[in-house]
């Protein structure tokens, strides 16, 4: 039987899952936690991507193009108590600062489904404490 005061477990399996979850809609889908698009490269920095990275010419902006910051997202313990999304390398957390001033910070916040899959860890662990 799990505890409620198990908080450690709980907190690490959000973080976890939401890992998951933001990084797929960051990096590979080019979302905002409200659904919009992150914007629209435009024509001179797409063709950098395309001739010097290999990217496709999807103008969509995604968080990606050398791979080194969605490789550093990562889960990060805060304290002994808390877990929370970010980068453990300074350069990686540097560029997601300047991205969130550029680009806004509803990018790295949940989105309204993400939200509701940490309510449902949250209740499967308060149901799960009670069985």
């Amino acid at each position: 039987m799990a505890s409620l005061t198990d908080t450690d477990r709980l907190l690490r399996t959000i973080s976890e899952a939401m890992y998951g979850e933001t990084k797929f809609r960051i990096h590979n889908e080019g979302q905002r936690a409200t659904g919009s698009p992150i914007g629209k490269y435009n024509d001179k920095y797409l063709q950098v991507r395309i001739g010097k990275y290999n990217r496709t010419s999807d103008t969509d902006v995604i968080f990606s193009l050398t791979g080194a910051m969605e490789n550093n997202y990562k889960v990060i313990a805060i304290s002994d108590t808390e877990y929370g999304l970010g980068f453990d390398n300074p350069s990686e957390g540097q560029k997601s600062v300047w991205l969130a001033e550029r680009f806004g910070n509803d990018i790295w916040a949940l989105s309204e489904s993400e939200l509701e899959q940490v309510n449902a860890i949250v209740q499967e662990f308060v149901n799960n404490a009670f069985k």
